[in-house]
């Protein structure tokens, strides 16, 4: 029997799957982060799908759709966090370490394919004997995998999302403007992450709740159900609001944040915004004006000589200013952060103006560091190691070879030549 909640559930589904079909297939700027969406909203609405088919028991007339999606289940925190990340970094592709995320949709699809092999009957008989008893899904399961431990896994795999996004997108928005944009347009992007990231916390916060019932109930030998409860009304509705939410976000659904480079500034006038949003009714120059270029090309040409400069006194100014390179571990992902610049940007300044990794970067100005303590009469008195950890050097090591590759001469050599030039000029 269905009722109006799954009915509105319904309605999030057909909405989730059209703004999907869009975001994958359209062809304009922030493609990686709307493919993202795109499997978010897809794996959202299948398991809304998955559930109404339950619910109103017409999942026995589609036996092939059971567990079919189930892996998908588990793309939705980590691709959750990387579309997050992918708008606040302006990132175009994956990082290397990235398909770790991914490990446990693989390992679950692999456990599965025993059953998605199996015959049409197993599947109806699968299908029958949930709904006859829900609590049978919690106990059985299809995979090689008991069932039970999906049903806590994938809730706690996504609260730890939840939270590394949280951590993440709270340490962007405390900045005015991280990519310094338009207002308008800055307020429309901080709206719609904290509207997104809200909303899909509530959704595992959700599974959470859920999960812990139906463990309860088995512990206490009561059915497990599937069904309603102030809970799913509450999930049933988000659902919906938040896939219409995205018919009047077209900045979103379209893909209009294009990057795009800052002319100089002259008198009074402002720098271009390195962000600008585009109307969705203005025409988007592709073919007519940009030509095709290699990847090689692109990389060569990604910025311009005078934005380069621009970005390396930005860099030399905040490291001078709260210098991030005595934080052990600091990582270039964090440094695009606190700098509020494309990640691929600040990688792009390194490799061509600098010529260095970034940890040869940073290491420099923490052997700079260490050379300024050294010419100081109080910071002598210290062990090098001191020195070294309180300029943000994890391991001796480590800050002896950064040392050398910097200076030519060890730390103690380097300090000896100190003591002895001090000594020359006193005497």
């Amino acid at each position: 029997m269905i009722d109006i909640f799954d009915v509105i559930v319904l309605g999030g589904v057909f909405c989730s799957f059209v703004t999907s079909l869009v975001l994958f297939t359209q062809n304009r700027y922030q493609l990686h982060a709307n493919r993202l969406l795109s499997v978010i909203l897809f794996s959202i609405g299948w398991y809304a799908l998955m559930y109404i088919l339950l619910q109103t028991k017409w999942l026995e007339h589609f036996p092939i759709a059971f567990r079919l999606g189930s892996p998908l289940y588990y793309l939705i925190p980590p691709c959750a966090y990387l579309y997050v990340r992918g708008i606040i970094m302006d990132e175009s592709r994956f990082r290397k370490t990235d398909w770790l995320h991914f490990l446990p949709v693989i390992i679950h699809f692999a456990e599965l394919i025993p059953f998605y092999i199996s015959d049409m009957e197993t599947k109806r008989q699968a299908v029958q004997a949930v709904m006859r008893d829900f609590t049978s899904g919690f106990e059985e399961g299809s995979g090689l995998i008991p069932s039970l431990w999906h049903f806590i896994f994938r809730p706690l795999q996504g609260i730890i999302y939840m939270i590394i996004t949280w951590r993440l997108l709270a340490h962007a928005l405390r900045k005015e403007n991280y990519y310094n944009i338009a207002a308008d347009a800055f307020a429309r992007i901080k709206r719609w992450l904290f509207f997104f990231t809200t909303f899909v916390s509530f959704l595992f916060l959700g599974m959470a709740i859920r999960t812990i019932l139906g463990l309860v109930a088995l512990h206490q030998g009561l059915p497990v159900v599937l069904g309603s409860g102030p809970m799913h009304v509450i999930m049933a509705c988000a659902f919906f609001v938040h896939s219409i939410y995205l018919f009047f976000a077209p900045d979103v659904l379209y893909g209009t944040l294009k990057t795009t480079l800052p002319r100089p500034v002259t008198g009074s006038e402002q720098a271009v915004p390195v962000l600008q949003a585009l109307s969705v009714s203005e025409p988007v120059p592709v073919a007519e004006t940009v030509p095709e270029e290699s990847n090689a090309e692109r990389k060569e040409t990604l910025l311009n000589e005078e934005m380069v400069l621009l970005y390396a006194q930005k860099i030399e100014e905040h490291l001078l200013l709260h210098q991030s390179f005595r934080k052990q571990g600091v990582t270039v992902t964090q440094l695009a952060v606190e700098l509020a610049m494309p990640m691929h940007h600040l990688s792009y300044v390194l490799n061509v103006h600098y010529k260095q990794r970034f940890t040869d970067f940073i290491n420099q100005y923490r052997v700079d560091h260490v050379r300024r303590q050294l010419k100081d009469e109080g910071w002598r008195k210290h062990k090098l190691e001191i020195l070294a950890t309180e300029a943000g050097f994890s391991g001796r090591s480590t800050f002896f070879s950064a040392f050398k590759k910097v200076t030519g001469l060890t730390p103690s050599d380097y300090a000896r030549q100190q003591d002895n030039s001090t000594a020359d000029t006193e005497s």
